[in-house]
């Protein structure tokens, strides 16, 4: 099966859980990008890269923007441990990479025989191949060995009424390209996942997937393009400084949009998802599976607040 889906996840237990169980076909069919979040170790991340993805998978590595360390050091640091040559990673290359981190990439370029990726903003488009040819050459890497990766980050609510304008910008640049085989792949991916859940309690909310709709109006003209997006999460990386009241979620990808199950807040046990299970009307009990809400081995709970799954937002595509 080719690798059609490119999760773009910030490597936390929630998403690790759910890529761990998942089936060996969806495993198989997925290329993430695994970042590294602020204060995470690459001893810490080598250790869960290799128990959760697996040994010799490729990956895509890349820095979330709250990492507060230094990449140069990080990278060095994983090549420096031993069980570092079970990894297969691709790291992802922007104009906001340090040039000291394109040096080192240059010096290890023999580890890097799976290529690397260029990850770009839509402002960033006009330009593409020249960035792409800059950076390549900087790190003295072959251009071919790129993939690319058009980021659309957060889509706005208002999204619906941008996605006609925002498609046709891609598929011009897409066709508008000098060379077709200049980049071995090309990925689309965003994220319409709020960043706060304003949504009732004890109720299910439909929200919509505008960077499926995207895509979905992309790949009619360009059919080689691949599906990315952020999973059941939004972008960003918060850390609160106030008390945050926890109210049981379970998150869920269906066809046409996100699944939000939401619980009640209670002071007691406010890691109870129980609540949040009970919301659904299709639900019968724990051991109950619901006709179009399928808990399988791919799915897994987070501390009881939310379930993370990667394989239905592959079920998709």
């Amino acid at each position: 099966m080719s690798r059609t889906y490119v999760p773009i996840l910030k490597w936390k237990q929630g998403e690790r859980n759910a890529v761990r169980y998942l089936d060996k076909e969806i495993r198989d069919s997925i290329c993430p990008v695994l970042n590294v979040v602020k204060d995470t170790e690459p001893k810490q991340f080598l250790r869960w890269t290799l128990n959760d993805w697996g040994t010799q998978r490729s990956f895509y590595l890349d820095f979330h923007p709250t990492y507060n360390g230094d990449l140069k050091t990080f990278l060095e640091e994983i090549l420096a441990l031993d069980e570092a040559n079970d990894l297969c990673f691709m790291p992802v290359l922007s104009k906001d990479k340090p040039e000291d981190y394109l040096k080192t990439l240059k010096e290890h370029r023999d580890r890097l025989q799976d290529g690397v990726a260029l990850r770009v903003d839509l402002e960033q488009l006009d330009g593409v191949e020249e960035i792409a040819g800059t950076i390549a050459g900087d790190a003295e890497l072959q251009a071919s060995s790129v993939d690319l990766i058009v980021d659309t980050n957060e889509l706005p609510g208002t999204a619906s009424m941008l996605l006609s304008p925002i498609a046709k910008v891609i598929n011009t640049f897409l066709s508008g390209l000098k060379n077709h085989q200049y980049f071995r792949s090309v990925t689309l991916a965003g994220s319409s996942f709020p960043a706060s859940l304003n949504v009732p309690q004890n109720e299910v909310t439909l929200l919509p997937r505008y960077e499926l709709q995207l895509w979905e109006e992309v790949v009619q003209e360009h059919k080689h393009v691949r599906f990315g997006d952020y999973g059941v999460d939004d972008p960003k990386d918060v850390t609160y400084k106030t008390r945050v009241t926890i109210i049981p979620t379970i998150r869920y990808a269906v066809d046409d949009g996100w699944l939000i199950i939401r619980g009640n807040y209670d002071s007691e046990k406010p890691y109870d998802y129980k609540s949040a299970v009970s919301a659904f009307p299709c639900w019968g009990g724990i051991s109950h599976t619901a006709p179009y809400l399928r808990f399988s081995s791919s799915l897994s709970v987070f501390i009881g607040v939310r379930v993370q799954s990667l394989s239905d937002g592959l079920a998709t595509v």
